[in-house]
Protein backbone atom coordinates (compact mmCIF):
# COMPACT_ATOMS: atom_id res chain seq x y z
CA UNK A 1 0.00 0.00 0.00
CA UNK A 2 0.74 3.80 -0.15
CA UNK A 3 2.35 3.93 3.11
CA UNK A 4 4.24 0.64 3.25
CA UNK A 5 5.83 2.00 -0.09
CA UNK A 6 6.92 5.38 0.54
CA UNK A 7 10.58 6.42 1.31
CA UNK A 8 12.05 4.63 4.92
CA UNK A 9 14.93 5.82 6.34
CA UNK A 10 16.99 4.46 9.55
CA UNK A 11 19.57 6.45 10.63
CA UNK A 12 21.40 7.22 14.39
CA UNK A 13 20.92 10.73 15.55
CA UNK A 14 23.49 11.90 17.56
CA UNK A 15 24.14 15.15 19.55
CA UNK A 16 23.23 17.35 22.99
CA UNK A 17 20.02 16.76 24.67
CA UNK A 18 17.90 19.41 24.17
CA UNK A 19 18.32 22.22 26.87
CA UNK A 20 21.55 20.02 28.59
CA UNK A 21 24.71 19.11 27.45
CA UNK A 22 24.15 15.33 28.11
CA UNK A 23 24.83 13.82 25.13
CA UNK A 24 21.96 11.23 23.40
CA UNK A 25 21.46 8.63 21.04
CA UNK A 26 18.32 7.91 19.12
CA UNK A 27 17.60 5.15 16.60
CA UNK A 28 15.36 6.65 14.25
CA UNK A 29 12.93 4.56 11.53
CA UNK A 30 10.60 5.90 9.58
CA UNK A 31 9.46 8.07 6.46
CA UNK A 32 12.75 10.33 5.37
CA UNK A 33 10.05 13.72 5.60
CA UNK A 34 9.98 13.23 9.70
CA UNK A 35 13.41 13.16 10.94
CA UNK A 36 13.97 16.88 11.02
CA UNK A 37 10.66 17.20 13.68
CA UNK A 38 12.42 14.09 15.48
CA UNK A 39 15.63 16.29 15.24
CA UNK A 40 13.56 19.19 16.75
CA UNK A 41 12.20 17.57 19.73
CA UNK A 42 15.32 15.82 21.02
CA UNK A 43 18.24 17.64 20.01
CA UNK A 44 19.37 21.37 21.45
CA UNK A 45 20.07 22.67 18.60
CA UNK A 46 21.91 20.64 16.08
CA UNK A 47 23.14 17.01 15.41
CA UNK A 48 24.64 14.05 13.47
CA UNK A 49 23.23 11.83 11.37
CA UNK A 50 24.29 8.47 10.08
CA UNK A 51 22.21 6.73 7.51
CA UNK A 52 22.23 3.18 8.37
CA UNK A 53 19.90 2.33 5.20
CA UNK A 54 17.21 3.44 2.99
CA UNK A 55 14.54 1.68 2.14
CA UNK A 56 11.25 1.40 -0.13
CA UNK A 57 10.23 -1.07 2.19
CA UNK A 58 8.47 -0.88 5.97
CA UNK A 59 10.76 -1.48 8.71
CA UNK A 60 8.42 -3.35 11.12
CA UNK A 61 10.93 -4.27 13.91
CA UNK A 62 14.35 -1.61 13.90
CA UNK A 63 15.03 -2.88 17.44
CA UNK A 64 17.97 -5.41 16.11
CA UNK A 65 19.83 -2.49 14.29
CA UNK A 66 19.89 -0.57 17.84
CA UNK A 67 23.64 -0.69 19.35
CA UNK A 68 24.63 -0.79 22.92
CA UNK A 69 24.96 3.08 22.43
CA UNK A 70 21.26 3.91 21.62
CA UNK A 71 19.52 5.49 24.33
CA UNK A 72 15.99 6.09 22.26
CA UNK A 73 14.36 3.88 19.80
CA UNK A 74 11.45 6.14 17.14
CA UNK A 75 9.40 3.79 14.62
CA UNK A 76 6.87 5.16 12.83
CA UNK A 77 3.95 3.28 12.54
CA UNK A 78 0.76 4.02 11.27
CA UNK A 79 -2.16 6.60 13.01
CA UNK A 80 -4.99 3.67 12.91
CA UNK A 81 -2.07 0.91 14.87
CA UNK A 82 -2.46 0.32 18.59
CA UNK A 83 0.32 -0.45 21.01
CA UNK A 84 0.68 -0.76 24.28
CA UNK A 85 3.90 0.87 23.94
CA UNK A 86 4.85 4.83 24.58
CA UNK A 87 3.58 6.69 21.81
CA UNK A 88 4.33 10.17 20.50
CA UNK A 89 3.92 12.54 17.42
CA UNK A 90 5.83 14.71 15.17
CA UNK A 91 3.14 17.47 15.54
CA UNK A 92 0.32 18.36 17.94
CA UNK A 93 -2.32 20.74 16.92
CA UNK A 94 -3.03 24.18 19.03
CA UNK A 95 -6.79 25.01 19.08
CA UNK A 96 -8.77 28.02 20.41
CA UNK A 97 -12.63 28.19 20.95
CA UNK A 98 -13.78 31.39 19.90
CA UNK A 99 -16.69 33.54 21.54
CA UNK A 100 -18.83 35.76 20.16
CA UNK A 101 -17.97 39.05 19.93
CA UNK A 102 -14.52 41.09 19.93
CA UNK A 103 -15.06 42.10 23.77
CA UNK A 104 -15.41 39.01 25.11
CA UNK A 105 -12.14 37.96 23.04
CA UNK A 106 -10.26 40.75 24.53
CA UNK A 107 -11.39 39.75 27.85
CA UNK A 108 -10.75 36.31 27.29
CA UNK A 109 -6.70 36.55 27.12
CA UNK A 110 -4.48 36.29 29.79
CA UNK A 111 -3.06 39.85 31.25
CA UNK A 112 -0.22 39.64 29.67
CA UNK A 113 -1.63 39.09 26.04
CA UNK A 114 -3.78 41.97 26.68
CA UNK A 115 -1.13 44.52 27.13
CA UNK A 116 0.99 43.32 23.99
CA UNK A 117 -2.29 43.50 22.09
CA UNK A 118 -2.48 47.43 23.55
CA UNK A 119 1.23 48.30 22.27
CA UNK A 120 -0.40 46.75 19.48
CA UNK A 121 -3.82 49.79 19.30
CA UNK A 122 -0.89 52.80 20.17
CA UNK A 123 1.18 51.69 17.63
CA UNK A 124 -1.26 52.30 14.79
CA UNK A 125 -0.97 49.56 12.09
CA UNK A 126 -2.97 48.83 9.29
CA UNK A 127 -4.17 46.11 7.49
CA UNK A 128 -4.74 45.46 3.82
CA UNK A 129 -6.66 42.58 2.69
CA UNK A 130 -4.96 40.67 -0.07
CA UNK A 131 -6.57 40.77 -3.43
CA UNK A 132 -4.10 39.40 -6.84
CA UNK A 133 -1.55 37.00 -7.17
CA UNK A 134 1.28 39.08 -7.57
CA UNK A 135 0.57 40.11 -3.26
CA UNK A 136 0.73 36.28 -2.54
CA UNK A 137 4.08 36.60 -4.71
CA UNK A 138 5.08 39.28 -2.38
CA UNK A 139 4.29 37.68 0.82
CA UNK A 140 6.08 34.58 -0.65
CA UNK A 141 9.23 36.32 -1.04
CA UNK A 142 9.34 39.17 1.41
CA UNK A 143 7.85 38.07 4.77
CA UNK A 144 7.32 33.95 4.45
CA UNK A 145 11.01 33.06 3.12
CA UNK A 146 12.48 35.17 4.95
CA UNK A 147 10.42 34.18 8.23
CA UNK A 148 11.12 30.42 7.42
CA UNK A 149 15.23 30.70 6.95
CA UNK A 150 15.88 32.72 9.82
CA UNK A 151 13.24 30.06 12.54
CA UNK A 152 14.59 26.81 10.32
CA UNK A 153 17.54 27.75 8.30
CA UNK A 154 18.76 24.61 6.16
CA UNK A 155 16.08 22.59 7.16
CA UNK A 156 13.70 25.51 6.05
CA UNK A 157 10.75 23.91 3.73
CA UNK A 158 9.83 26.55 1.13
CA UNK A 159 6.52 26.31 -0.82
CA UNK A 160 6.25 26.77 -3.66
CA UNK A 161 3.97 29.58 -5.51
CA UNK A 162 1.93 27.07 -7.01
CA UNK A 163 1.27 25.86 -3.61
CA UNK A 164 1.03 28.83 -1.55
CA UNK A 165 -1.93 29.80 -4.31
CA UNK A 166 -3.59 26.63 -4.49
CA UNK A 167 -6.40 27.55 -1.97
CA UNK A 168 -7.20 31.07 -2.25
CA UNK A 169 -10.35 30.64 -3.00
CA UNK A 170 -10.85 29.26 0.60
CA UNK A 171 -8.12 31.82 2.40
CA UNK A 172 -7.25 35.26 3.47
CA UNK A 173 -3.97 36.82 3.11
CA UNK A 174 -3.85 39.93 5.54
CA UNK A 175 -0.95 42.04 5.58
CA UNK A 176 0.19 44.08 8.75
CA UNK A 177 1.35 47.75 7.75
CA UNK A 178 3.24 50.50 9.14
CA UNK A 179 3.46 53.57 7.62
CA UNK A 180 2.65 51.91 4.48
CA UNK A 181 4.95 48.91 4.61
CA UNK A 182 3.99 45.62 4.69
CA UNK A 183 6.03 44.26 7.18
CA UNK A 184 4.24 41.04 8.52
CA UNK A 185 1.74 38.87 6.67
CA UNK A 186 -0.52 35.97 7.65
CA UNK A 187 -2.57 33.16 5.58
CA UNK A 188 -6.13 31.60 7.15
CA UNK A 189 -8.10 28.60 5.61
CA UNK A 190 -11.91 29.27 5.95
CA UNK A 191 -13.52 26.07 6.64
CA UNK A 192 -16.40 24.62 4.28
CA UNK A 193 -19.30 25.12 6.58
CA UNK A 194 -19.90 28.01 8.71
CA UNK A 195 -19.50 27.41 12.53
CA UNK A 196 -16.38 25.34 11.71
CA UNK A 197 -12.92 25.19 12.72
CA UNK A 198 -10.57 27.93 10.79
CA UNK A 199 -6.92 27.16 10.38
CA UNK A 200 -4.19 29.48 10.69
CA UNK A 201 -1.75 28.32 8.15
CA UNK A 202 1.33 30.69 7.50
CA UNK A 203 2.62 33.70 8.67
CA UNK A 204 5.84 35.93 8.04
CA UNK A 205 7.79 39.06 8.24
CA UNK A 206 9.99 40.97 6.55
CA UNK A 207 14.06 40.53 7.63
CA UNK A 208 13.89 44.08 9.22
CA UNK A 209 11.60 42.91 11.89
CA UNK A 210 12.98 39.73 12.60
CA UNK A 211 16.40 41.23 13.34
CA UNK A 212 14.46 43.77 16.20
CA UNK A 213 12.89 41.67 18.76
CA UNK A 214 10.38 44.76 20.00
CA UNK A 215 9.19 44.38 16.27
CA UNK A 216 8.74 41.16 16.10
CA UNK A 217 7.11 41.29 19.34
CA UNK A 218 4.86 43.69 18.19
CA UNK A 219 3.98 41.99 14.83
CA UNK A 220 3.59 38.78 16.10
CA UNK A 221 0.91 39.88 18.51
CA UNK A 222 -0.48 41.74 15.66
CA UNK A 223 -0.86 39.10 13.17
CA UNK A 224 -2.62 36.86 15.79
CA UNK A 225 -4.62 38.96 17.26
CA UNK A 226 -5.85 40.31 13.85
CA UNK A 227 -6.14 36.37 12.21
CA UNK A 228 -8.36 36.09 15.78
CA UNK A 229 -10.85 38.92 14.76
CA UNK A 230 -10.73 38.02 10.61
CA UNK A 231 -12.09 34.59 12.41
CA UNK A 232 -14.70 36.20 14.64
CA UNK A 233 -15.78 38.30 11.16
CA UNK A 234 -16.28 34.77 9.71
CA UNK A 235 -18.61 33.20 12.57
CA UNK A 236 -16.12 30.50 13.17
CA UNK A 237 -16.52 28.42 15.99
CA UNK A 238 -12.37 28.09 16.45
CA UNK A 239 -9.19 29.15 15.45
CA UNK A 240 -6.31 26.27 14.80
CA UNK A 241 -3.28 27.90 15.69
CA UNK A 242 -1.35 24.85 13.09
CA UNK A 243 1.28 22.24 14.01
CA UNK A 244 3.13 22.65 16.93
CA UNK A 245 6.42 20.88 18.04
CA UNK A 246 5.15 17.90 20.86
CA UNK A 247 7.40 19.56 23.69
CA UNK A 248 5.50 22.03 26.65
CA UNK A 249 8.81 23.47 26.82
CA UNK A 250 8.79 24.54 23.25
CA UNK A 251 8.64 28.01 22.71
CA UNK A 252 6.09 27.81 19.95
CA UNK A 253 3.81 25.13 22.03
CA UNK A 254 4.22 28.11 24.99
CA UNK A 255 3.62 31.33 22.71
CA UNK A 256 0.45 29.34 21.28
CA UNK A 257 -0.49 28.28 25.37
CA UNK A 258 -0.33 31.80 25.96
CA UNK A 259 -2.83 32.78 23.61
CA UNK A 260 -4.88 30.02 24.97
CA UNK A 261 -4.83 27.28 22.94
CA UNK A 262 -5.93 23.54 24.06
CA UNK A 263 -3.74 20.81 22.23
CA UNK A 264 -5.04 17.82 20.55
CA UNK A 265 -3.05 14.98 18.67
CA UNK A 266 -4.09 15.04 14.55
CA UNK A 267 -6.20 11.78 13.94
CA UNK A 268 -4.39 11.85 10.11
CA UNK A 269 -0.59 12.19 11.98
CA UNK A 270 1.86 9.19 11.64
CA UNK A 271 2.93 8.27 15.31
CA UNK A 272 6.41 7.45 16.69
CA UNK A 273 6.36 4.40 19.21
CA UNK A 274 9.00 5.69 21.79
CA UNK A 275 11.21 2.65 23.16
CA UNK A 276 13.78 3.70 25.53
CA UNK A 277 16.84 1.02 25.78
CA UNK A 278 18.49 2.18 29.28
CA UNK A 279 18.30 3.26 32.39
CA UNK A 280 18.12 6.95 30.84
CA UNK A 281 14.33 7.31 30.78
CA UNK A 282 13.93 9.22 33.74
CA UNK A 283 16.64 11.53 33.11
CA UNK A 284 15.76 12.34 29.47
CA UNK A 285 12.12 12.92 30.10
CA UNK A 286 12.62 14.79 33.29
CA UNK A 287 14.51 17.16 30.89
CA UNK A 288 12.18 17.72 28.21
CA UNK A 289 8.69 17.46 28.97
CA UNK A 290 7.69 15.33 25.12
CA UNK A 291 3.98 14.88 25.29
CA UNK A 292 2.70 11.61 24.90
CA UNK A 293 -1.14 10.58 23.16
CA UNK A 294 -3.11 7.57 24.15
CA UNK A 295 -6.36 6.95 23.19
CA UNK A 296 -6.95 10.44 21.77
CA UNK A 297 -5.78 12.27 24.56
CA UNK A 298 -2.75 13.96 25.16
CA UNK A 299 -0.16 13.28 28.49
CA UNK A 300 2.98 15.49 29.26
CA UNK A 301 6.27 13.78 30.87
CA UNK A 302 6.76 15.90 34.05
CA UNK A 303 3.81 16.90 36.34
CA UNK A 304 4.77 20.94 36.38
CA UNK A 305 3.61 21.15 33.38
CA UNK A 306 -0.35 22.04 33.49
CA UNK A 307 -0.84 22.85 29.46
CA UNK A 308 -2.30 19.07 29.29
CA UNK A 309 -3.58 16.21 31.39
CA UNK A 310 -1.88 13.24 32.74
CA UNK A 311 1.83 12.07 33.10
CA UNK A 312 4.18 9.41 31.52
CA UNK A 313 3.85 7.40 34.59
CA UNK A 314 -0.03 7.13 33.72
CA UNK A 315 0.64 5.97 30.72
CA UNK A 316 3.64 3.48 31.56
CA UNK A 317 1.51 2.11 34.00
CA UNK A 318 -1.56 1.67 31.72
CA UNK A 319 1.42 -0.01 28.79
CA UNK A 320 1.97 -2.78 31.78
Amino acid sequence: NKYQSRPWEVALLKGPLADSDQQLTVLYCGDKKNIFPAKAVFFAKSCDMETIKTTKVFEKNCSQLAGSAVDIMLQEIPPWRRTKELVMLPFVEGVVKLPKTEQELFKGFSRGIRNSINHVFKANLEIEQAKTLEDYRFFLHHLLIPMAEARHKENAYLPSFEELTARMNRESLLFIKRDGQRLAGIVLTWPRFEGSAARFVRIGFTKEVLEHRKDYNLFSTAAYYYGFLEALKQKCYSLNLGLTPPVASNGIFMHKSHWGAEFFPPSDRTRWTVRFLNDRQEAILSQIPILFVQNGELYVSRQKDSHVKGIAEEINQAAS
